[in-house]
């Protein structure tokens, strides 16, 4: 008999059938005791073996439907959801005169557009400097958030990590950690390769590193053991930006920009100190949200994530990371050699990577760089990307109808 089957009906039918050549079962009327305990074990049968298949089918990603079983399906192949990437682009600081002595901006200084209808900050220092009237600085829409730990009373004590309970409306290439004012790197560190580790357990014991994991928890950041990577002594500060719910790009230089203060000081150390009038304008549209990622892509992305095992080699390699990133809102990439480009001369070391983003609008310059930046983590170093938008064709729909 076969008991995976659990189809109520068919369990009866079968059982009905065994029994009824049973000394003294009779032949199983539908009013008889016999017949009540033959759908009873169906019934039950039923239940059990619909509860089983669906935990069975949790216990593997590419069929399981609760989220708490994809993140922790997702975890253990070392995948990281993306989380939210908020819209960027690049203002030009002016002021009514040349600058007498230099102008700081720093780095996360607040910014409102259209009267605290949106929010920026920084995302560098920028300096006028003197004799200069203006500077280019660049912003991520968003606020700053600051969090402190002490690493001998928090759970970097306890657990050797930091739980951040609500974690997808952090921008996902915002965070900045450091133990009493010195650095701590992401194991998937870009602009230093040095702390490019991928996992802690490649890190030395004196490396200063973190490692980025989630769980039905939150966002952990897990730090060495002072084995694999340096474990934090002192003040631990998290820093982050925080998306306040712009989806949709400026693409117009038309805009109210202004900091927190009406005028702007230049560093001379003088009483009363030195006042600049200012305006604020984009140069560039400010654009690439992308939401977090889904637990359908998550379930559809971390296996692939496996397979490209942190390095880019194929073209679906490439093509993974250049989605992965998400930078400036990339919803799709098409990678391909430069033998497939149509060209009669070729360097044999070109990959082109052309892409299309959720609102249809290029990559800007820093956008490009920081894309550039992010694929330096997988590519051979030889590689040399040639980055294009796609190209786009106009598809109408004809459509025939006919009034009543």
């Amino acid at each position: 008999m076969d008991y995976t089957n659990y189809d109520y009906q068919s369990l009866v039918d079968a059982l009905t059938a065994k029994m009824a050549d049973t000394e003294g079962w009779g032949e199983g009327y539908q009013s008889t005791t016999g017949q009540l305990l033959i759908q009873l074990f169906a019934d039950s049968t039923d239940a059990l073996m619909y509860m089983l298949e669906r935990r069975s089918q949790e216990a593997f990603i590419s069929t399981a439907l609760l989220e708490t079983s994809i993140f922790a399906h997702a975890s253990e192949l070392g995948y990281r959801p993306r989380r939210t990437i908020c819209n960027t682009g690049t203002l030009t600081v002016s002021v009514s005169t040349p600058a007498v002595a230099d102008i700081v901006i720093p780095k996360y200084s607040k910014i409102t557009y259209n009267k605290g209808e949106f929010d920026f900050v920084t995302t560098e220092q920028a300096v006028i400097k003197a004799g200069s009237t203006s500077v280019d600085v660049p912003v991520k829409e968003g606020e700053l958030v600051r969090r402190q730990y002490s690493a001998s009373e928090s759970s970097i004590a306890r657990t050797g990590d930091i739980v951040i309970g609500s974690y997808f409306d952090i921008d996902q290439y915002s965070i900045e950690v450091d133990d009493s004012g010195i650095k701590y790197y992401d194991v998937e560190e870009t602009s230093d390769s040095r702390f490019n580790f991928g996992s802690l357990s490649y890190a030395g014991s004196n490396d200063r590193v973190y490692d980025v994991k989630y769980s039905i928890e939150g966002m952990r950041l897990v730090f060495g053991d002072n084995t694999f990577g340096k474990k934090p002594t002192g003040v631990v500060t998290v820093r982050y930006v925080q998306t306040k719910g712009m989806t949709l790009p400026i693409t117009s230089t038309v805009g109210d920009f202004s900091f927190e203060a009406d005028v702007l000081y230049d560093t001379e150390n003088i009483v009363p100190k030195r006042e600049y009038e200012y305006t604020i304008t984009n140069i560039t549209p400010i654009r690439g949200f992308l939401t977090y990622e889904s637990v359908d892509e998550i379930a559809r992305m971390a296996p692939e994530f496996t397979r490209a095992n942190s390095r880019a080699v194929t073209a679906s390699d490439y093509e993974f990371w250049g989605i992965r990133s998400g930078i400036g809102g990339i919803t799709d990439v098409n990678a391909y050699g430069e033998q497939e480009s149509g060209s009669l001369i070729y360097n044999m070391n070109n990959v082109n990577m052309t892409y299309i983003t959720n609102d249809e609008i290029p990559l800007n310059v820093e956008q490009e760089v920081a894309f550039r930046e992010f694929m330096d983590r997988y590519k051979s170093v030889t590689t040399h990307i040639v980055l294009e938008e796609a190209r786009k064709i106009e598809a109408v729909l004809d459509v025939k109808f006919r009034k009543e």
